[in-house]
């Protein structure tokens, strides 16, 4: 409202001085001597031309047929089009002057005051004070945007009162109308003049209003239809309800049209034929009312307008240069409205026909004009056809952008006068924009987009603080509107404004604000500054909250939301249960807004989250969505315990958010659990939904649980119910008239009876009233179709509602049904398949008939009867219908994977990547099973869709933890494929396609530790790929990375290196080194090389890995943080300790700043860096790591999660070392215990038998050998069993048996075999340079000399030694200690041993240790007892690439 202010201080200040008079005075332009909307194009422009500082206004205004069109300006209207505020006020002066010296006499009007006409208007209009003193009543023909009153209400009929639904604070007098939970007559948007039924003079002073003269069809046609913007503005309030709506849709289409950057040809046809149908309507709405058919026709008429208006709004921003450029007009749309619009018209002909043939041909010329317009618009024009070719000869876009040769492009586009410098560039802005493929792409508002582009780049969120040093300024930047930027940042020059939209936009990290929040907020067809103004005057949002928008017809829940509130305030959780229909899902909503709203919750902590479960039918599915709603990595297991630690910290968080510190307020966490029941159907879903409930009741009794569900959840949970029922009659009644407004409220009580008071048949129904789809005779039909339902009559309401939808509605609506959650309008198109605007049209038709209902800026959601319905209703016809839908929604779903796994692998997108897929769990959850049951009538062909499971796409599922939920897809795939008998030419085709599908079944196998199947799959996907792409091809280097890992898993370390060192090589030579495949498989061969004892080899893989990591992907990667923690393991091997100390830190560092500090994944890293300070002899700061790290774990995780139990482990492995072996035993009697009776674990797991040999080992040290070899031997059986023979873990297993016999003094029989069987395992398992190999030459070396046989020990202690001196460095612990062993050796042999051993204290005293460590070492590598050590840390805590 800023220009209207500064209008009135201007034209007031002219009016004081004189100025204005004189000023028009002395400008005599040529005016005809006829009314202004009767002047043709030349006396128009003859006019315009003959004004002061014409050249310059001509460039920002366009013309029609040549010529300006004066009489449709106001001031507003100019400033949109770029011109100063002043001088727009001198311009409309300029108009007024030149109106009023024509009267219908021809001669001058005379002015009581002695303000000149235009001045006074414009004085009126900013509301600004008259000579007098007095207010000025707000004209409508310069506030195009206040709303035509339902025309239903008519003149002096008072319109429904407004209902409030939820309670919101008082709305921001800057900011337009009341506040979105005010429920108003939605179909309205021109003011009707103020009159009384009295037809008295209203307040404000005015006449009577009358209809208007300009309305008289005959008498424009006369004049040769001239149908301006001021006609419709006077001509909608006198239009029988719903045309208010009409006229609102035709003065948006104006306002597009001619603020349209191209098109213009089309669009003005377009234009044309839409006011001469509301002339028409105009003209004969009576007719049509006795009729019966006035609300049909204006319910077809408006969707027609929806269409145009989207048709419009493609070329009514810059972007509709670039539409232009790669696909020229939208033909196919245009045909069709072309179409539409003769079909109604001469529907609308036939009636008129009908009734009085007389009338229709005394405007024979109007007939005859329309048919002119449908004739041109069977002819589409084309103007950017010189353009692409233009563009296509210069070799692209890019090429035409880089050689700055845009301007020569936009000047053979249809763009008339606008093509300027600013212009130009403001275009070539948004090009380069949209050649690039960064962030911005993701926001879809094309101003937003470029200021992202041109002021972040790369970067996919920046703190707010940022954003506010740039936001609005800098816009100028990018943006040639410079009215708009002063506009916007006049608005929110307030800090309070800044903050209410900070809070509106905020939906994750409250510091930074991402380009995806920005996507969720902003829409694409729509204008930057009213979207703006409607986020600031929404006062229903709340920070920190992903709770959904109130729909528009929420009402009559008032009293039970407070109830409900103040249940969980006082008492604790709740479940709402209802039918469907009830509106419980809006009523959680306004409920949690409430509790986040109520005094002492409004801290920047409160927290409201929204987990959806529709269609949550597995385990997988209910975890992943909670996990999605609190941003946590879904794992391959106990996802229930990572849930739960996550509602903890939310709660605890939300408690302290005022910085009081105290314990947690009721209320401030809450978490909404929409549609259970969809849980509820499955039972291993709804057995994990009620250990979730039941686990967060119990043990986070400070997080408010909110659910609904259409049934009861059962299973004995100690969780109260509330059942929703029907809105009272009062309340419906008003619902029903703040739709359709023009029902009086007998006749809108009856309606809320025959829907029986539930929300969404009401919302339905009136909507069918409003379009005349349905009529006040059809209640009693309605009735009868609910009375004969059995059992749910609101379904069979909902149905026959929805039969009344034109085919191509009802169809669309079928195809959005396949969404099980929201959905945006790229989605749509994808699934409708409609050609250019088409589908937009069809989204806002179906919302405006009540189908769809808008969540957020320009995401859509059906409700789930609705979805039942329009499915079944659909096509009946056509069986393949609506499986070719699901087949358009699954290719839709493998794209975006495609789309989010190309992110994943890159520095700025990786984090946009994570969020996108997990804001649609739900609609991965479908996609799976829709790839479990394809059919041929889905028109897919199985083998692209298996070509569409890239390998990237199996490393975004295991990162998002969904991988496991592909296994039914890949079988059945796989299936399918199989018993295919394709052609020889499409052999290699089917056999690539099943190659992918075992790749992705590979990792399936190996997540869940199925390793014997994860290798036979990898096998078989390598040799397919060979064949059928060559063994060059990148994919056949990644199935041998992949089955290199496979094989790794299975302990073949040796067998796995070439493999690994292949694939290694192949990627460098062809993908290049910075490649994410090449690092991924630096990576794994490091660990590959690591594990087999390469401590020194591997550590220039891990460092090259590490730096490419941090270069390539970025320091907070996930993929980065692990190389430093396997980089830190690798050091510590090494023996060089304060090296990877420093990185432990750092990765821990990273990962709290990341992840939190009390989240899981910390605990690994506070148990590896006390191994570190362990290994260093640093044990009181390694003690009080592991005491961290077994607290947290054991509150965040549980006592019977496998890192809790480690972490008892770890515990008591370091204070073993440091002799309190008394105190080490409990923990270590725990740690077994736990493990045998964990879900995860069990008594016969790898852990559990690692469990059970530290006990033994522990047993052994405080001399109790009988208890502890049988421990030893029952270990040893279980690990043959379970891991295998020549598993590295059962070697370990033998060495420490036959240290336990031989401290019982009983290894003088078996002693000598076990140590050779040992051995020899290791060699052929695992080879010679493997430390298990080598602590296995040392034991027996070790039992050899112990029994006098020093020539045979000698040998082994030499090639020991060796090969830790080639493996690990003349310095390393172990070295030194393998030295230690050889020289007690040679001393036992021949007493020449001093020089070496002075050479060995020298060398323990260069690096620093203790005498404690080596003998630590020395036990380490002599019984073999220590299984859970650095090593086995690295390995358990899953540090393989996933690329």
């Amino acid at each position: 409202m800023r220009h209207l202010e500064v209008q009135a201080q201007a034209l007031a200040k002219a009016v004081a001085s004189g100025a204005a008079s004189e000023s028009a005075s002395s400008v005599t332009p040529l005016t005809p001597e006829k009314p202004l909307e009767d002047w043709d194009a030349k006396e128009a422009e003859r006019w315009f031309g003959s004004l002061p500082n014409a050249k310059k206004w001509r460039a920002c205004l366009p013309g029609l047929d040549g010529g300006i069109v004066a009489h449709t300006w106001s001031v507003k209207y100019l400033i949109k089009k770029g011109i100063p505020e002043e001088e727009a006020v001198q311009l409309v002066a300029f108009r007024d002057e030149a109106a009023a010296r024509v009267s219908d006499s021809g001669t001058r009007s005379s002015a009581a005051s002695s303000v000149p006409a235009g001045v006074k208007d414009a004085l009126d209009l900013a509301g600004g004070v008259t000579e007098t003193g007095t207010v000025a009543f707000v004209t409508p023909s310069d506030e195009a945007a206040k709303p035509v009153a339902p025309g239903g209400a008519g003149p002096g009929q008072a319109a429904p009162e407004a209902v409030t639904g939820a309670a919101t604070p008082a709305a921001d007098p800057a900011l337009p109308g009341p506040g979105p939970a005010a429920l108003t007559p939605s179909k309205t948007a021109v003011a009707a003049p103020s009159s009384d039924s009295s037809g008295e003079p209203t307040e404000e002073g005015g006449a009577p209003p009358t209809e208007p003269k300009a309305s008289s069809l005959a008498e424009k046609a006369k004049k040769g239809l001239v149908f301006t913007r001021d006609w419709v503005e006077r001509v909608g309030p006198f239009l029988p309800f719903p045309g208010g709506e009409a006229a609102n849709l035709v003065l948006a289409v104006l306002d597009l049209v001619d603020t349209a950057v191209a098109n213009g040809d089309n669009l003005r046809d377009l234009k044309q034929a839409a006011m001469m149908f509301l002339g028409t309507l105009a003209e004969y709405h009576k007719t049509l009312e006795k009729m019966k058919r006035y609300k049909d026709v204006v319910g077809q008429y408006n969707d027609l307008l929806q269409g145009i208006k989207a048709y419009a709004e493609s070329y009514a921003n810059r972007k509709g240069v670039v539409r232009l450029l790669l696909a020229g007009v939208d033909a196919d749309t245009f045909k069709q409205l072309e179409k539409r619009m003769r079909a109604l018209w001469e529907q609308v002909l036939l009636l008129l026909e009908a009734d009085s043939n007389g009338r229709v041909q005394d405007v024979q010329d109007v007939v005859e004009g329309m048919q002119a317009v449908l004739t041109r618009m069977a002819s589409v024009k084309d103007p950017s056809r010189e353009a692409r070719e233009f563009v296509e000869q210069n070799g692209g876009l890019e090429a035409v952008v880089a050689a700055g040769q845009l301007g020569l492009v936009v000047k053979k586009l249809d763009v008339g006068d606008r093509v300027t410098i600013e212009y130009i560039e403001t275009v070539s802005s948004l090009l380069r924009a949209h050649l690039n493929k960064g962030p911005h792409q993701h926001i879809t508002q094309p101003d937003l987009q470029t200021f992202w582009f041109k002021q972040f780049g790369s970067e996919p969120e920046v703190p707010w603080l940022v954003f506010w040093g740039k936001f609005p300024s800098k816009l100028t930047e990018t943006l040639a509107d410079a009215a708009l930027v002063k506009e916007l940042s006049d608005l929110l020059a307030d800090e309070a404004r800044r903050q209410a939209l900070q809070r509106a936009l905020d939906k994750y990290d409250p510091i930074k604000l991402s380009v995806w929040e920005l996507y969720l907020a902003f829409d694409e067809s729509e204008a930057l500054l009213p979207q703006v103004r409607r986020l600031l005057g929404d006062q229903r949002f709340t920070p920190q909250s992903q709770l959904p928008p109130l729909p528009a017809h929420y009402t009559g829940r008032d009293y039970e939301a407070e109830v409900v509130a103040a249940h969980l305030r006082q008492r604790g959780s709740l479940l709402l249960l209802a039918p469907g229909g009830m509106g419980k899902s809006s009523l959680a909503a306004d409920v949690a807004a409430r509790l986040l709203r109520s005094e002492g919750l409004a801290s920047r902590a409160a927290r409201a989250l929204w987990v959806e479960l529709r269609e949550a039918g597995s385990v997988e599915a209910v975890e992943a969505r909670f996990c999605a709603a609190l941003g946590v990595k879904a794992e391959t297991s106990d996802n229930a315990a990572r849930i739960l630690v996550a509602l903890r910290a939310l709660a605890e968080k939300a408690g302290q958010g005022d910085g009081s510190g105290g314990s947690s307020a009721a209320g401030a966490a809450v978490v909404v659990v929409d549609n259970a029941e969809d849980a509820l159907q499955h039972p291993a879903a709804a057995e994990a939904l009620r250990g979730l409930i039941r686990k967060v009741l119990e043990e986070a009794p400070a997080v408010r649980l909110l659910l609904t569900s259409r049934e009861p959840l059962g299973g004995g949970l100690a969780l109260e119910e509330r059942r929703v029922g029907a809105i009272d009659r009062h309340a419906a009644a008003r619902l029903v008239q703040a739709a359709a407004a023009d029902l009086t409220i007998d006749q809108a009580e009856k309606v809320a009876d025959a829907c029986q008071g539930v929300p969404l048949v009401l919302k339905l129904v009136s909507e069918a009233l409003v379009y005349g789809r349905l009529t006040l005779e059809s209640l009693p039909t309605l009735k009868a179709a609910a009375a004969a339902a059995d059992g749910d009559p609101t379904r069979a309401t909902v149905g026959l509602v929805l039969k009344s939808l034109h085919a191509r509605q009802l169809e669309a609506a079928a195809c959005l049904a396949v969404f099980p959650s929201a959905f945006n309008a790229k989605a749509a198109d994808a699934v409708l398949a409609l050609p250019g605007s088409q589908p937009r049209a069809l989204l806002k038709e179906l919302y405006e008939h009540g189908v769809l209902n808008r969540v957020g800026g320009q995401r859509y959601i059906m409700h789930m009867l609705v979805r039942e319905q329009a499915v079944k209703l659909g096509a009946p016809g056509d069986k393949t219908f609506q499986p070719r839908a699901e087949g358009r929604f699954a290719q839709l779903m493998l794209r975006q994977l495609q789309d989010w796994s190309v992110m994943l692998r890159t520095k700025e997108q990786w984090p946009l990547s994570l969020t996108a897929a997990r804001e649609q769990q739900a609609d991965l959850g479908c996609l799976f099973e829709l790839l479990q049951g394809l059919t041929p009538e889905h028109g897919l062909d199985v083998a692209d869709v298996a070509l569409g499971l890239t390998d990237q796409v199996a490393d975004l599922l295991i990162y998002l933890g969904l991988i496991r939920q592909m296994r039914g897809p890949c079988e059945a795939l796989l299936a399918q494929l199989e018993s295919a008998a394709p052609e020889a030419a499409a052999g290699q085709r089917v056999d690539a396609a099943m190659a992918s599908v075992l790749y992705m079944l590979g990792e399936v196998h190996r997540t869940d530790g199925r390793y014997d199947k994860a290798v036979a799959v990898a096998e078989r996907s390598l040799d397919l790929r060979r064949h059928a792409l060559g063994p060059e091809h990148p994919d056949t280097f990644a199935s041998m990375d992949r089955l290199a890992l496979c094989i790794y898993a299975c302990g073949r370390c040796e067998e796995a290196e070439p493999l690994l060192f292949t694939a290694l090589e192949q990627r460098q030579r062809i993908l290049g080194g910075k490649h994410p495949d090449t690092i991924s498989a630096l990576n794994n061969l490091a660990i590959c090389v690591h594990s087999l004892g390469g401590f020194y080899k591997a550590a220039p893989l891990y460092r090259k890995a590490l730096a490419l990591y941090q270069e390539v992907l970025g320091p907070e990667h996930p993929d980065t943080n692990v190389a430093i923690t396997n980089m830190a393991s690798c050091l510590q091997d090494q023996g060089r300790f304060q090296e990877a100390e420093e990185l432990y830190r750092k990765a821990l560092t990273l990962r709290q700043r990341v992840l939190g500090p009390k989240h899981p994944e910390v605990i690994d890293l506070l148990n590896l860096l006390a191994s570190c300070m362990q290994a260093r002899g640093r044990y009181e700061e390694a003690e009080l790591l592991y005491r961290e790290a077994l607290e947290l774990s054991q509150r965040l995780l549980g006592p019977e999660h496998p890192t809790t139990i480690g972490s008892f482990s770890h515990l008591a492995v370091c204070l073993q070392d440091r002799g309190r072996d008394d105190q080490a035993e409990p923990l270590f009697r725990q740690a077994l215990d736990l493990a045998k009776c964990s879900d995860m674990l069990g008594p016969e797991h790898a852990s559990t038998i690692a469990c059970m040999q530290n006990l033994a080992s522990c047993i052994q040290a405080r001399g109790r050998y009988m208890e502890a070899e049988l421990l030893y031997r029952q270990a040893l059986e279980l690990a043959q069993c379970v891991q295998g023979a020549e598993h590295p873990d059962t070697i370990t297993t033998i060495r420490s048996l036959v240290g336990c016999l031989h401290d019982r003094g009983r290894s003088e029989d078996a002693g000598e075999a076990l140590y050779r069987k040992a051995l020899a395992l290791s060699l052929r398992a695992l080879g010679p340079e493997y430390p298990d190999t080598i602590a296995s030459m040392s034991a027996l070396a070790n039992w050899l000399m112990a029994h006098g046989r020093l020539g045979e020990a000698k040998p082994l202690y030499r090639q020991a030694l060796d090969l830790q001196q080639s493996m690990l460095g003349p310095e390393h612990p172990d070295t030194i200690a393998c030295r230690d062993d050889l020289t007690a050796c040679l001393r036992a042999c021949n007493g020449r041993a001093l020089q070496l051993g002075k050479r060995v204290l020298g060398l323990a005293l260069v690096v620093g240790l203790l005498p404690s460590v080596v003998v630590q070492r020395r036990r380490l590598h002599r019984d073999g007892s220590r299984l859970v050590g650095t090593g086995r840390m690295v390995q358990e805590y899953g540090t393989i690439s996933s690329g």
